[in-house]
């Protein structure tokens, strides 16, 4: 195959599998979804921190999420490991709650121990 370099310009580019027009990027097979890998180790990065999700979101594996604005509901499977603090504005419902120990405004429990601070 013969190297071709060089700039293209276009207004649309359109494959078997996706199609590029504008700012979209879509599959044009129907139902199919919309892959972005990247190779070996590499990395996908989105530069700016304004990224807005209108629908739902599944993230796998292990993520490390910095400054994170939730409006909505959350649904949490499985187990949550958190260090530092965590604030919370409203009403939290567990039905289980395992913990060494805990501290409210003037009340500390730990262990069997519960005591004013």
């Amino acid at each position: 195959m013969p190297d071709i370099s060089g700039t293209v310009n276009a207004n649309s580019i359109t494959t078997d599998q996706i199609s590029i027009a504008g700012n979209l990027i879509t599959t044009t097979e129907s139902n199919a979804d919309l892959e972005l890998r990247a190779n070996g180790t590499g990395r996908i990065y989105v530069a700016n921190n304004d990224v807005i999700i209108d629908q739902g979101l599944t993230v796998g594996g292990t993520s490390n999420l910095n400054a994170v604005t939730i409006n909505g509901n959350v649904t949490q499977t499985g187990n949550w490991t958190s260090t530092g603090d965590l604030d919370v504005t409203g009403t939290v419902t567990a039905n289980s709650l395992d913990v060494d120990s805990i501290q409210f405004d003037n009340i500390s429990i730990n262990g069997n121990s519960l005591q004013t601070t």
